[in-house]
């Protein structure tokens, strides 16, 4: 039995390890659930609030740095308390004294315990260690994603405003373009009803109205282009409010 228990310490503490670790895992797991997710979660932007798990992740590491400090005192006191019993033994043994059996054995057993509480600190303390070293890592992975998703949220945001801007820019433009088309329209229509109420003229009349008809040929060419380029300018600004739109809706998604 006695060979056996070199094998079984180191076991026991791994087992002692993993215990301490689940344990600690699990409370972390409940405390991160109820005061990141539950109340940290924002209605508005429909997500968690970054400064509730920056507090919870401090919070945490100064938990874990307090407990090895408290760790750490608690075993310097016991090492203070085995260095005490050392030296009582040792003044003992100058001043001439006869331990009996008992009282000597007494001391090596408190010795063996402190010993072992010392021991078993200082597992506790490098255990804390490692936790603590591991959860640091894991925090500053979860900052930097934080960091990368704030960067994408504003790259998104400015890229909403820009595609706002050109909507409100298209917007405006279309209703000046249909304001031209209406104005040439009208041209367009009393035009043609001049021409239709057109009457034979005597010669001189009939000469100037000539020259006056060549010029509002020349006129209803114009207005004819000018509403061929409303037309295009319409279509175009149709173009660009339609595709605005659907990037709109593709930067919301």
């Amino acid at each position: 039995m006695t060979q056996k228990l070199p094998l079984l310490n180191p076991l026991k503490a791994k087992i002692e390890e993993l215990n301490i670790r689940f344990e600690e895992n699990k409370r972390s797991v409940a405390d991160f659930g109820k005061v990141v997710v539950k109340e940290g979660y924002n209605d508005r932007i429909k997500s968690v609030c970054a400064e509730k798990f920056v507090r919870f992740s401090e919070e945490l590491l100064c938990q874990r740095d307090t407990t090895i400090d408290k760790l750490r005192l608690k075993n310097n006191a016991l090492d203070g308390q085995l260095k005490k019993l050392r030296r009582h033994l040792r003044q003992k043994e100058e001043l001439g004294d006869v331990l009996h059996a008992v009282d000597f054995e007494q001391l090596k057993i408190d010795n063996t315990k402190c010993l072992a509480q010392i021991d078993e600190k200082n597992q506790i303390i490098q255990k804390l260690k490692l936790i603590a070293g591991r959860t640091q890592q894991v925090l500053n992975s979860l900052k930097n994603k934080l960091n990368e998703a704030l960067q994408g949220g504003k790259r998104l945001e400015a890229e909403i405003n820009q595609r706002l801007d050109i909507i409100r820019r298209s917007k405006n433009e279309m209703i000046i373009v249909k304001k031209e088309y209406a104005h040439e329209n009208l041209i367009n229509k009393n035009f043609y009803e001049q021409k239709s109420s057109y009457t034979v003229p005597s010669v001189l009349d009939f000469v100037r109205m000539k020259n006056e008809e060549r010029e509002m040929a020349r006129q209803e060419s114009i207005y004819n282009r000018r509403l061929k380029i409303a037309e295009m300018a319409l279509a175009r600004h149709k173009k660009v409010w339609t595709q605005a739109l659907h990037g709109g809706a593709t930067a919301k998604v």
